[in-house]
């Protein structure tokens, strides 16, 4: 999935002020759609996996909202993560960092 690192003319800190600002907006039940609506494009998306299981099977998605230092992509160490379930529903939401 393509990341907002696209854009070289974004302002990075306004858009993490915005991402951190935003986030408490994100509740469990809502939709992929609802949430980039709030917060745009994640930079990163994995498949999430049962926690402390060998080969655990796959119950979802993260996507992950970085903090971006400039255009040639340098990353911070803010996060932001969205959990979906396989129903593609937020199952939970995220933060660490400095800003949290």
């Amino acid at each position: 999935m393509p990341g907002i690192m696209e854009d070289s003319l974004v302002d990075f800190g306004v858009r993490w002020a915005e991402i951190v600002a935003k986030h408490q907006m994100i509740e469990p039940g809502m939709s992929p759609a609802e949430v980039q609506r709030i917060l745009g494009v994640p930079d990163r998306e994995h498949e999430l996996y049962e926690p402390k299981i060998y080969k655990g099977r796959r119950i979802g998605t993260t996507w992950f909202y970085l903090k971006r230092l400039g255009p040639e992509g340098q990353l911070g160490h803010d996060v932001i993560a969205v959990r979906f379930g396989l129903n593609n529903i937020v199952t939970e939401v995220d933060g660490w960092g400095q800003h949290m």
